[in-house]
């Protein structure tokens, strides 16, 4: 025999509290246009319909919005290296940002992390990994870089992945994640960065030598143009 749970005192201050909050929201709303309280009979009879697609519309909208983990890190500590003998040429210091996961994917302190290919990667192409930085760079008015601070949270808390960073390219090929905005000197002074793959049903990382060709599996984590 189930039992009912009992409502607390101030789970129902809660209850009601929120509901006041929505009343008020609504009813100021609906004062701008000058509607009445006669809404409501409409509402819940012959524009029952409209108003459930209307309650669709705005609880998918906050599904994609709403965060389904969500954490902090500071760039402006130095990440690890990626190899002995490896320094930091240039990193990307911007504090303490918010990184969370939704359902559409990965975001860095409110903006959407995508992945950019230069055209020159495009149908079997490909470009010089030095090449690839002087293009980027000179997008940086528009696109912002994750530096490896990035990459060092997702390598150690794989869960924040979005699944599309796991799934083969067009070509059934490995996808390579590159993190731009951390440049290191490898021992013998030559520039890499670091990536992150998906492979065996793991995360891998690696340290990508800039010096090398990036395919059409290279991708660019930045951040969305808003």
């Amino acid at each position: 025999m189930s039992t009912k749970k009992s409502l607390s005192w101030k789970e129902a201050g809660r209850n009601v509290a929120a509901l006041v909050a929505l009343f008020t929201l609504a009813s100021r709303v609906l004062k701008k246009i000058k509607v009445g309280p006669e809404i409501i009979d409409w509402l819940t009879g012959s524009g029952k319909d409209l108003f459930s697609q209307k309650l669709i519309e705005l609880g998918t909208e906050f599904q994609l919005q709403a965060p389904i983990l969500r954490a902090e890190i500071d760039t402006n500590i130095d990440p690890r290296l990626p190899i002995g003998g490896a320094t930091i040429d240039t990193h990307r210091r911007q504090g303490r940002v918010v990184i969370e996961k939704r359902v559409d994917g990965l975001y860095v302190d409110g903006h959407k992390v995508v992945l950019y290919r230069s055209p020159r990667q495009m149908y079997g192409n490909k470009i010089n990994g030095r090449e690839l930085r002087i293009e980027l760079d000179g997008q940086t008015h528009d696109r912002s870089a994750l530096s490896a601070n990035v990459a060092d949270f997702l390598f150690a808390n794989q869960e924040y992945l979005p699944e599309d960073w796991k799934k083969k390219d067009e070509n059934d090929k490995t996808i390579f994640i590159l993190f731009w905005g951390t440049i290191y000197r490898r021992f013998d002074r030559s520039p890499c960065i670091r990536t992150l793959c998906w492979c065996d049903g793991q995360c891998h990382e690696n340290c990508y030598w800039l010096g090398l060709d990036c395919y059409s599996n290279f991708y660019s984590a930045v951040l969305e143009n808003k």
